[in-house]
């Protein structure tokens, strides 16, 4: 009997196709950075040999900016909305949204923080998209300085693959930032 070669976990695909597809007319506006975003490097091919575990999180972190304009998209909310996604924190603008299908998806957005530090963690409306709200963290600025696009094949609602750009961290910044933040989240 033979045994897989040591590695990292499974990374859910089919769950990622998903979430992704249901953002992909704002993909190029957002930053994923969340503990996804090793898995998505070793999934567009740029880390095959992602030597250490790929995180097993639901949930898609993603970086918004201040102001998003819909600019004749559906807005986020309404896309969340279509694909079975509910907010599920106090309102009217709601940051985390979740799926409540089989894999239980969610997707929390942040916003870097601007003001005072009484803010971090409070969410604030996302002008431009209605109902949409992002929770207010510092040291995320510097994800949006140092970003890369991953081309990725997904599975879409056809047959075929799609491919989808994300925009992700660099990983030296991924890490140094994820370290700098972990203990101001919730």
């Amino acid at each position: 009997m033979s045994h897989p070669p040591p590695g990292p976990p499974p990374f859910d695909r089919r769950q990622l196709s998903s979430v992704l597809w249901t953002l992909r007319d704002y993909l190029a506006d957002v930053i994923v950075i969340g503990g996804w975003v090793p898995g998505l490097y070793q999934l567009s091919g740029t880390l095959p040999t992602w030597r250490s575990a790929v995180s097993r999180t639901t949930e898609l972190d993603v970086l918004v900016q201040p102001q998003l304009p819909s600019s004749g998209r559906p807005s986020i909310a309404e896309a969340l909305s279509r694909a079975g996604f509910d907010p599920i924190d106090a309102g009217p603008a709601f940051a985390i949204w979740q799926r409540h299908a089989e894999e239980r998806a969610a997707i929390e957005f942040l916003v870097p923080l601007r003001g005072p530090h009484r803010g971090i963690g409070r969410v604030t409306a996302v002008q431009g998209q209605e109902r949409l709200g992002a929770i207010q963290l510092p040291d995320v600025a510097t994800l949006q300085k140092f970003v890369v696009q991953l081309p990725l094949l997904i599975e879409g609602p056809a047959t075929k693959p799609e491919r989808l750009d994300v925009n992700v961290p660099l990983l030296g910044t991924f890490v140094v930032t994820r370290g700098a933040i972990f203990r101001q989240r919730t």
